[in-house]
């Protein structure tokens, strides 16, 4: 009776975690749609690169859950840093990565080169399974011909998606791991 219980509640527990990232899910991709990565960044460049989720909220048709949860998912995917004001309140700035693109653009509108890559995801992972699974950032700039800012973010978007893993090495560098090592057989 206690195993029949105990396999019960597993069962309960892991069907309320997939509900739960079902949910997650679909209000990502309802604020995807609502607005776009450029136009976030349009803001924030009026505001001198700084967004806070009210004043996303304020300057859009977003709610202030909504314009938080846009926020930080363009903040796993590098396009802000997380910070906080005078106040010890969130604060949202475009990365370094994005400032210099905007930088390096004389176009009205900002290219975000964080946006398309030149280099997909699965051309990402099979790279790293060239490599035994293990890849750094150096190691897939040479690789991908690509340059270094786009392979760390590229690889830092797919750790943040759970597709790699992140090993700091004795020197300090970082080697990111494949997970699914079922694709190395």
């Amino acid at each position: 009776m206690v195993t029949f219980l105990i396999i019960f509640a597993f069962i309960l527990a892991c069907s309320g975690g997939i509900y739960l990232y079902y949910q997650e899910s679909e209000k990502n991709a309802v604020v995807k749609m609502k607005i776009s990565n450029s136009e976030v960044v349009k803001l924030a460049q009026e505001n001198n690169g700084k967004l806070t989720p009210q004043l996303l909220s304020e300057r859009t048709e977003l709610s202030r859950n909504e314009a938080s949860r846009k926020l930080y998912l363009m903040l796993s995917e590098g396009v802000f840093r997380y910070e906080y004001d005078d106040n010890y309140l969130p604060v949202f700035s475009l990365s370094n990565v994005v400032k210099r693109a905007l930088e390096q653009s004389h176009e009205a509108e900002p290219p975000l080169r964080l946006i398309s890559f030149k280099l997909s995801d699965s051309e990402v992972i099979s790279i790293a399974l060239e490599s035994g699974g293990r890849i750094s950032p150096v190691s897939l700039c040479v690789k991908g011909n690509i340059s270094i800012e786009e392979a760390q973010h590229l690889l830092e978007r797919l750790h943040s998606r759970g597709v790699f893993d992140v090993e700091i090495k004795e020197s300090g560098s970082l080697v990111y791991l494949l997970n699914d090592l079922d694709l190395l057989s």
